[in-house]
């Protein structure tokens, strides 16, 4: 379901069009022990790569969830991921930093109007942050970060020369760099 709402952002312009999410699952998880990575271990005996993954495919915004995951998870992932509307997944890279550029790559040609990104080791996010997140998005000219007390500028640039407006549905992880004058990962 294509959300199409809009609301005034500067200059009376609207924001419109679909909503995506990329659900970051490419880590190893080492630091936190064990044989698998943490986003493959249940919680309440479900994976918890399932219980981020649904609350973006059940949200009524949302209109793609594109998982990105590591190469040699695929039957954990497609085990986690039984039963969920979800983008085939893409494979990501060294760095958090690779992946979500992986997760963004794979959804240029669907071209969604705005870009959720999620640490799929985080399953306690709510319906409520991705709406709010959502709408932040949809009433600023500028993309935002939410799931922080702070909102911060945020706009990722792919290969293609596009950039999305992006909202990050979790805190930021440590090791990526925010530079709010450039609007840019790195």
């Amino acid at each position: 379901p294509a959300a199409k709402s809009a609301r005034k952002i500067n200059g009376g312009q609207r924001m419109t069009g679909s909503v995506a999410a990329v659900v970051v699952a490419g880590g190893r998880g080492l630091r936190a022990g064990g044989d698998l990575p943490k986003q493959y271990r249940t919680l309440g005996n479900v994976p918890v790569l399932h219980q981020s993954l649904a609350i973006f495919a059940e949200h009524a915004e949302i209109t793609w969830v594109q998982p990105v995951i590591h190469r040699d998870d695929g039957a954990l992932y497609a085990e986690a991921a039984k039963g969920l509307r979800l983008l085939p997944p893409a494979f990501g890279g060294a760095t958090r930093q690779a992946s979500v550029r992986a997760g963004l790559e794979a959804l240029a040609d669907r071209r969604p109007a705005i870009v959720l990104v999620h640490d799929a080791a985080r399953p306690f996010t709510s319906p409520a942050l991705v709406s709010r997140a959502t709408s932040q998005v949809r009433s600023t000219s500028e993309p935002v970060i939410t799931g922080a007390r702070i909102a911060t500028p945020l706009s990722l640039p792919c290969s293609s020369g596009r950039t999305s407006p992006i909202a990050l549905a979790a805190p930021v992880e440590v090791g990526i760099r925010l530079t709010a004058a450039a609007r840019a990962l790195r």
